[in-house]
């Protein structure tokens, strides 16, 4: 006769199994988090420092944030700003940080998100001559070339987020504008 153990001893045995196996992966999460943590910062700065290659570090500013606008850091040697910012493309949002120049030009430009975009599409918006448009502008248009204003063409096929990418930089603009000028801080 086969020997038959209850449902209710297999219980007990996963339950007292379960926390001594969860133990050892948590202490390695603990262990490592702030590794992990360190490394995003650094990350980060690596980013703000590409967008602004004149600045040296950077701390974050501005409690008033614009709509759109997820954070503002300043160079803290005066060379600059580095604005977060998002807006909806064609299948979820874009997120976006754009490094402007103490002069108020614009440093440099990263597509940080894609959301739900096509990745051929967003590879695209990404990469080349689409965010080197950007640079040095101050002013920017997406509509007829004004002057004082420099024209950003869209992506051939990817209208809508070209003008999501178009739209946060807008927004890192303004940011910037409105806080120089006391408006925001």
């Amino acid at each position: 006769m086969a020997d038959k153990k209850s449902p209710l001893s297999a219980v007990i045995v996963i339950c007292s199994i379960c926390p001594v196996a969860s133990l050892p992966l948590t202490l390695t999460y603990q262990a490592s988090e702030e590794n992990v943590m360190a490394n995003s910062l650094k990350q980060e700065q690596a980013l703000m420092t590409e967008l602004l290659p004149e600045g040296d570090s950077f701390s974050q500013v501005g409690m008033n944030l614009m709509e759109g606008v997820s954070g503002v850091w300043k160079a803290d040697n005066g060379a600059g700003w580095i604005v977060a910012s998002s807006a909806n493309g064609h299948q979820g949002e874009i997120s976006v940080m754009t490094g402007i120049s103490a002069s108020g030009k614009i440093s440099g430009v990263r597509v940080t998100d894609i959301g739900g975009e096509n990745p051929g599409i967003a590879g695209r918006l990404s990469k080349g001559s689409y965010l080197e448009q950007y640079k040095g502008a101050s002013g920017i248009t997406s509509l007829a070339p004004r002057s004082g204003l420099r024209y950003i063409e869209a992506v051939s096929g990817a209208t809508q987020s070209s003008a999501a990418v178009f739209s946060c930089v807008s927004l890192a603009l303004m940011q910037i504008q409105e806080m120089e000028s006391g408006d925001i801080e």
